[in-house]
């Protein structure tokens, strides 16, 4: 991993939401970002974590290589954005 924030921690709110720009991106009339509710971006990585573990797996059973995965908050922004 890259970028000066590489070892920071993060979770789903901060991680995901508010440094991603999703808070601000939807937020109310006033300029207030959107309370974020629930772990939304926690379900998001799983799912994109998952993918990319069967996409290693079905790359090693082809090629006999394994494959290293990183996964960041900030990479499946752009499929929530699309939705």
């Amino acid at each position: 991993m890259e970028g000066p924030a590489k070892d920071n921690p993060g979770y789903d709110t901060t991680g995901f939401f508010a440094r991603g720009g999703i808070s601000i991106s939807f937020a109310q009339r006033d300029g207030v970002p959107c309370n974020t509710g629930a772990g939304f971006g926690d379900h998001v990585l799983g799912t994109d974590l998952l993918c990319g573990i069967l996409a290693a797996l079905f790359n090693r059973e082809k090629t006999g290589k394994g494959i290293l995965l990183r996964q960041v908050c900030f990479s499946p922004l752009s499929i929530c954005f699309q939705v």
